[in-house]
């Protein structure tokens, strides 16, 4: 320590006010590193974050807006409402596959979170497409042949849709000839 007391003494003043300009800039310099890097570090965090909130937010103006959608749909079954039907599912579909959903990234809480909203809104859309066959059923039974046409699983050996059966007048719910369609001379 003596040493270094002398070295320090038998320095001249202009040599000593470069050694502490030298140590002022070095200090300096660390400092504004070390700021930007924190800088860094938090404004990504927050990007992340705000992101999140984004794609949170859409999701739910996705549902809102598919809801509405759904509401006008089944009161008017227009071809403009049916589109703008089939858009608002798309997006709330594209809202939910958006949502991070990686065990390992966003921890058991919000995991377990995201699953109950993706496993709900599957149940939701299952139960949803259920009420407008149901009210297209209803409405084609009542012989209103304006609702668009079923999209179902055809399970008969003519795979004939029961729509086109009941508006021919005779060939039941799709027997041995369907008279609008499928082979049979229709009305």
């Amino acid at each position: 320590m003596e040493k270094i007391r002398t070295l320090w003494m038998t320095i001249s003043l202009k040599k000593k006010l470069g050694i502490f300009a030298l140590m002022l800039g070095l200090v300096m310099g660390f400092s504004i590193i070390f700021n930007i890097l924190a800088i860094n570090f938090v404004t990504d965090n927050f990007k992340l974050i705000l992101d999140d909130n984004t794609r949170c937010n859409d999701f739910e103006e996705a549902m809102e807006e598919e809801s509405k959608a759904f509401e006008v749909y089944v009161r008017d079954r227009s071809e403009e409402n049916r589109a703008e039907y089939e858009r608002a599912c798309a997006r709330t579909e594209q809202g939910l596959e958006s949502q991070p959903f990686d065990y390992e990234k966003i921890g058991s809480e919000r995991y377990a979170r995201t699953w109950n909203v993706k496993n709900s809104y599957e149940n939701y859309s299952g139960q949803r497409d259920q009420v407008l066959l149901s009210e297209s059923s209803r409405r084609i039974a009542e012989y209103d042949f304006s609702v668009p046409d079923l999209t179902v699983d055809n399970k008969d050996e003519n795979g004939c849709p029961w729509k086109r059966a009941a508006g021919s007048y005779g060939c039941g719910l799709c027997g041995s000839f369907c008279l609008q369609g499928n082979g049979g001379s229709g009305s």
